[in-house]
């Protein structure tokens, strides 16, 4: 039986800075997996629209007879569920790759922070930065350049490749993954997987050569940066279509009960077996969507509200701070 419930949060933002504003959007949560994704408001609002645009089509084929089923992608379950989403980010601290030194083996996995409220761990990201001779250069586990001070660096070649392995231990079984960083200015991306796994493997290699070291280079690896990932969820629809063949529905849909029983009715005929209790509340969730729009607009008008109170700078120190008490408030 499908199911899902709704939320506002709180997503931080882009810039991944401590003072960034966050950004408001709609947790959805499948009931059957417990399993949940983020989306903007306006996905859940394209996807509320369908499901009462294909609940109208449904409604006005059986009132003239005619024979009517939801489009595969219009099933609430896809069009509420099925969507890419940032599940994370891994933040990487490279000041040791001044140094010429490669990554520790105790720190080739790295968390994956949630990217919305509470912004908890939801896995792991194995990375590993090996340090090379030059950009055609293959690779050597015993090299190590010879630095003593960074300033060194300055007017020479430095080349590290990254390899980035897997994703371990995520809240979802993953049908599509990537991951996505920014170096040196660059937007670098990994191929798609399609795996059907929690733990979707990468075998990602990229080297980054720059040609002549500046100062600016050595100042941006002395700070942290991010690395996001973005996956969708695999989603099983039931085996039960929803349109005019299937009993259940119809009769849901004429007597206005879901799993179509009349009141004084106990004979519990036809269409009532596992069709009927996949599907047996499938207006009723209709009519709780229409009323948690109305809830989310109010908590995304207030959430808004909130962020915009918070935008002078002044007010804002911490914004995952900040965005944790709003996010308190919201689902208060």
């Amino acid at each position: 039986m499908f199911a899902c419930s709704f939320d506002v949060t709180l997503q931080r933002s882009e810039d991944g800075g401590e003072k960034g504003i966050p950004k408001v959007k709609v947790k959805v949560i499948n009931s059957q997996t417990t399993e949940d994704i983020v989306i903007d408001p306006f996905e859940f609002m394209k996807a509320y629209s369908l499901i009462k645009d294909e609940m109208s089509r449904l409604s006005m084929a059986i009132d003239n007879e005619r024979e009517y089923e939801f489009k595969e992608h219009n099933d609430p379950l896809n069009a509420l569920f099925d969507n890419t989403f940032q599940l994370g980010t891994v933040t990487l601290f490279p000041e040791y790759m001044l140094y010429g030194l490669a990554t520790a083996p105790d720190e080739t996995q790295q968390d994956i922070k949630n990217i919305s409220a509470p912004y908890n761990n939801v896995g792991k990201l194995e990375v590993i930065w090996v340090p090379l001779e030059g950009a055609d250069a293959e690779e050597d586990p015993d090299y190590m350049p010879e630095i003593e001070e960074i300033e060194e660096l300055i007017g020479q070649s430095w080349t590290y490749k990254v390899k980035i392995m897997q994703a371990i231990a995520l809240p979802l079984i993953t049908d599509m993954c990537y991951i996505q960083y920014n170096f040196n200015g660059e937007l670098f991306t990994t191929e798609t997987v399609e795996q059907g796994s929690s733990n979707p493997e990468f075998t990602y290699e990229c080297v980054h050569h720059v040609e002549s070291v500046t100062q600016e280079f050595l100042d941006y690896l002395s700070m942290p940066f991010e690395v996001d990932i973005f996956c969708s969820p695999d989603v099983k629809l039931p085996k039960a279509k929803v349109g005019t063949s299937n009993p259940v529905v119809v009769q849901s849909i004429k007597s206005g009960v879901p799993g179509g029983s009349s009141g004084g009715s106990s004979g519990g005929g036809g269409g009532g077996g596992s069709e009927g209790s996949e599907l047996e509340q499938l207006k009723k969730q209709v009519n709780d969507l229409t009323v948690e729009n109305t809830d989310l607009k109010q908590k995304l008008e207030k959430a808004h509200a909130q962020i915009a109170e918070l935008g002078g700078g002044s007010k804002l120190k911490d914004g995952l701070e900040s965005a944790k008490i709003m996010d308190a408030e919201l689902n208060a």
